[in-house]
């Protein structure tokens, strides 16, 4: 059971995981579209698909994009970045090729002096882009 919440629910999302998983949502979200659009359709099809659509957009924002961001270093209050046309999609390239921050997909190299890891943040460039700390 723990194992089913984990793959439907996650807490974190790897590159390859984020890179699917929003796949299937974009591949989902362009059916709908292109099956309804111009559509005249009774009032409650309608609304069974209008809470089914965002239920669908709830669950990629909690689900999707919010593990992702938590995996790269991000602040959830990032989220907003996906909510803005055109800079959602420079949001999500962020995710999708950011640095994991988590020690389960983490590639480090040593540093010469110290012999410590040393990881890239990708919640720091962003930041710095941003202008905040």
């Amino acid at each position: 059971m723990e194992f089913a919440k984990e793959i439907i629910f996650p807490e974190r999302l790897g590159r390859l995981n984020f890179f699917v998983r929003s796949l299937v949502l974009n591949f989902y979200i362009v059916w709908m579209i292109s099956v309804f659009e111009g559509a005249v359709l009774p009032a409650s099809t309608g609304i069974v698909i209008a809470v089914g659509s965002m239920a669908v957009v709830i669950y990629g924002v909690f689900f999707i994009y919010r593990p992702r961001a938590r995996d790269c270093g991000l602040p959830a209050w990032t989220l907003i970045f996906g909510l803005v046309p055109y800079v959602s999609g420079l949001y999500s390239l962020i995710l999708a090729f950011g640095v994991s921050e988590s020690p389960l997909h983490q590639h480090t190299d040593l540093d010469d002096e110290k012999d410590e890891p040393r990881v890239s943040n990708t919640a720091g460039a962003l930041c710095s882009i941003c202008g905040s700390k």
